[in-house]
């Protein structure tokens, strides 16, 4: 089955989850957001330099995987992925931007109708016409039906939670609420930042993707629906302070 990632380009899942479909031949198109995250600043200043901090650290990776400096089997983020990839073909997306022509004008012979969407922290909502495909999968980097919403790792850690981890689950227009195909689940420590989180996360996925690829159809027909679950919003500034957690990363983060 060929796929179609939906994903970010300085986010480490995202290279995970590329690098896993192309080794297996599998990865068509990648679908990445157009332009810059926005409403960061209104987060805060903490915010904000923590994560330019990470986005110029993993772009340094970049560089050095540009100059053949770097020759780890891992990849930092998939812009460093994209970089040694050339050939797979990348679509920029922003909402309402009609792509269905474009992804079909990839694929070449390839059915539309026949791909897996599968979706790796996009952070715009998925246009209604792919999640209606005949499969669509969206991981979601915290364990539903509890940590729903666009910032798992904040609330995990906010919320004082033991454990994290990685839902697989069916692609739905209401966002995070679809049929869960499979969990893997991981410890966390109240110290812990969200960045560390977010290697956790990548870890995980490294290690559970071929299992979910192998069982793939086998996981599908028994997908389990959901129950009530959260939805936790973006936190603002406010909220980040309340619970004395402006950064994303420690200073330990880059050290270890």
């Amino acid at each position: 089955m060929d796929v179609i990632l939906f994903a970010s380009p300085l986010n480490p899942l995202s290279a995970v989850a590329a690098d896993f479909f192309w080794k297996e031949g599998f990865l068509k198109v990648l679908v990445i957001p157009q332009g810059l995250p926005g409403g960061l600043m209104k987060a805060g200043p903490i915010l904000f330099f923590s994560k330019l901090s990470t986005g110029l650290y993993r772009y340094f990776h970049v560089l050095l995987r540009m100059a053949g400096l770097k020759r780890s089997k891992n990849y930092s983020c998939l812009l460093e992925f994209m970089r040694s990839h050339t050939t797979v073909p990348v679509i920029e997306f922003y909402p309402g931007m009609p792509i269905e022509q474009r992804l079909r004008k990839e694929l070449g012979e390839v059915a539309l109708s026949n791909c897996l969407i599968f979706a790796c922290v996009f952070r715009y909502k998925i246009p209604a016409d792919f999640v209606r495909n005949r499969y669509a999968v969206n991981v979601h980097p915290g364990i539903l039906p509890d940590n729903r919403g666009p910032n798992a790792y904040f609330w995990a850690l906010a919320t004082k939670q033991n454990e994290s981890g990685l839902t697989f689950h069916v692609l739905e227009e209401r966002i995070d609420e679809g049929s869960i195909l499979m969990l893997r689940t991981f410890l966390i420590q109240p110290r812990f930042s969200e960045y560390r989180l977010e290697r956790l996360s990548a870890e995980t996925l490294r290690n559970c993707l071929p299992y979910f690829w192998a069982n793939f159809m086998k996981l599908w027909e028994n997908s389990s629906p959901q129950g009530k679950g959260v939805y936790y919003k973006e936190p603002d500034y406010r909220t980040r302070r309340k619970y004395r957690r402006l950064s994303f990363l420690n200073l330990a983060d880059f050290l270890e």
